[in-house]
């Protein structure tokens, strides 16, 4: 008979050789390079027992995994917040010391963004910005005529702190030796009557058809300031802003105003822009905002959850106060 003290030695002991075994297997593995065919070889086990005990050894913290460059904090950053706002894809950058040095590195991360997504016939929809025209430098000269780049938007006065949408495509075109598009209509009207008879005419119907086959988006997210976006296009730009700040808005996107919980907000003017319509825009595959900094927080955290954007390009401190809001 065997007693329950030699039961519990003897499970103590298979214990310790099941122990023994996954050291030895993860140390041939890792340190000696053998693979998993050799170590089945040596060991007389099947391929598949080793790839089980390999995943058992880092399972019970046999093995454990330590990247040592900061790099890792941004992709772990990357994660929390695809996570959070269900988004396909998150880039986070380094912030940068400067501010006016945040512009150039989100710029070139966007670039990389686009180049890694370049293949003939596609379809690129652009919006406007300082972030934008900061991946222009990065852009490697390229020929490819069955690239499209189309304005997301009509034209708008531009100023020194922001670029006329029509600009912004034309040079991103320029870069990349793409045919560029532009609806030839300023992005707001006098009123909604002369918004239809634009999109009556012809080349403007073409402009609302190649919106309908956009494949990546690239667009900034905005903030309400009367020297940015469409607002300058106002008589008055500080009262037009301090309106529609009132009715709770933090942001826009494509000047399309929103608030903190994602919900557009009436501003009043929407009917009379010539702009893509939300739905178009939320049936392209890649929608991506750009935008970085303290002061863009509350704008990015609303655009975040308005269900538009499935990517997002942002610097490493402005992605930690996002969740830091968010859990708020």
């Amino acid at each position: 008979m065997i007693s329950a003290t030699g039961r519990a030695g003897s499970k103590k002991a298979s214990e310790d050789i099941k122990h023994n075994l996954l050291v030895r297997i993860a140390r041939l593995y890792y340190l000696c390079n053998m693979t998993h065919q050799e170590i089945a070889d040596q060991e007389g086990v099947s391929r598949i027992k080793i790839t089980r005990l390999l995943k058992e050894a880092v399972d019970n913290k046999i093995v454990e995994f330590n990247i040592k460059d900061p790099v890792v904090q941004s992709l772990e950053l990357e994660e929390k917040i695809q996570t959070a706002f269900g988004l396909k894809t998150v880039v986070v950058t380094p912030t940068p010391r400067s501010q006016n040095d945040l512009f150039d590195i989100l710029g070139r991360f966007a670039a990389d963004f686009l180049v890694r997504r370049l293949k003939s016939n596609l379809k690129i929809g652009i919006g406007w910005g300082r972030t934008l025209n900061g991946m222009l430098p990065y852009l490697d000269r390229a020929t490819d005529r069955s690239i499209h780049v189309i304005s997301l938007t009509g034209g708008l006065a531009a100023n020194e702190l922001q670029p006329n949408p029509y600009d912004v495509a034309s040079a991103l075109a320029g870069r990349l030796g793409a045919t560029p598009h532009y609806p030839l209509a300023p992005a707001i009207v006098e009123n909604a009557h002369v918004k239809q008879l634009l999109l009556g005419e012809r080349r403007v119907q073409d402009i609302v058809e190649l919106w309908k086959q956009i494949d990546v988006v690239l667009m900034s997210i905005g903030m309400i300031a009367c020297d940015t976006g469409l607002y300058y296009s106002f008589p008055d730009p500080q009262k037009e802003c301090e309106r529609v700040l009132k009715l709770g808005a933090v942001g826009d996107l494509l000047a399309t105003p929103f608030d903190i919980h994602g919900r557009f907000v009436n501003s009043g003017f929407l009917d009379r822009m010539i702009t893509i319509d939300l739905s178009d825009l939320k049936q392209v595959p890649v929608v991506a905002g750009i935008a970085g900094g303290q002061h863009k927080v509350q704008a990015v955290l609303g655009a975040l959850r308005t269900g538009c954007l499935n990517t997002l390009i942002t610097d490493e401190d402005t992605a930690r106060r996002i969740l830091k809001a968010n859990a708020a």
